[in-house]
């Protein structure tokens, strides 16, 4: 599927705007959450970067996931209603490329997102932190290994809205799925490889084992795209 098609569907869906919607609230946080307790500055310990992080990414994160699932649960619904998704298998379109396109088209709106974000905690860093500091190369960092492991969870979600016709169904299983992972702890470290608990991980927090999270989200959106593909060819035995 061209990605322009993709993007046509879009249209009326009110995708981009809740992505820039998400953006904006996400970035909102740490910058009243630095401007509204100027005691927890007094407090601060290591790197500002790695501290706005850590007193910040849990909201951020748990609203990148909402707005993802969100955001494939509008798209796939667009298809599935008035049995559109029936349709598309008589046209010569391959299926798959409407998973990578809407994969494609998930991540572009993701992807300004983290660049708002990115730009309020520079703010908060030159501003009330570090005056002096410019952490771009940091933050560069920080938000590139953030959108790695979101991959996972986009995809997950992806594929759950591509198995019900029901928006109400994937979106619910999404979000029971994103406050599972909420709950878990990061050790034992094979719980933090839960797709929807990867992107609460930050580059500064997560030590020696960043190489181990990226390896696991390169197989697990690996596996994850295997299994839609699968779906796609036995979709027919179930639809």
């Amino acid at each position: 599927m061209k990605l322009p098609m993709e993007l046509r569907k879009t249209r009326r869906t009110g995708f981009f705007p809740a992505f820039l919607a998400g953006g904006l609230l996400a970035s909102a946080f740490p910058l009243a959450n630095t401007a509204l307790r100027p005691e927890r500055l007094g407090a601060l310990s290591g790197p500002p970067l790695a501290w706005l992080l850590a007193e910040n990414w849990g909201v951020m994160a748990m609203v990148h996931l909402l707005l993802l699932l969100a955001g494939t649960c509008t798209l796939y619904h667009t298809e599935h209603a008035g049995s559109m998704l029936e349709r598309t298998r008589g046209l010569p379109i391959r299926e798959n490329r409407l998973f990578f396109g809407k994969a494609a088209v998930t991540a572009a709106a993701f992807l300004p997102v983290l660049g708002m974000e990115a730009a309020c905690l520079f703010f908060c860093c030159r501003h009330w932190l570090a005056p002096g500091a410019l952490p771009w190369p940091e933050l560069l960092g920080c938000f590139g290994f953030a959108f790695l492991l979101s991959l996972p969870a986009l995809l997950l979600a992806l594929l759950t809205a591509s198995l019900f016709q029901n928006m109400w169904t994937a979106l619910g299983l999404g979000v029971i799925g994103v406050f599972l992972a909420s709950m878990l702890p990061e050790r034992p470290f094979v719980l933090s490889l839960f797709p929807y608990a990867l992107p609460f991980r930050t580059l500064p927090g997560c030590g020696g084992d960043a190489w181990k999270l990226l390896i696991a989200a390169a197989v697990e959106s690996a596996g994850i795209t295997g299994a839609e593909l699968v779906w796609i060819k036995s979709r027919r035995w179930f639809t």
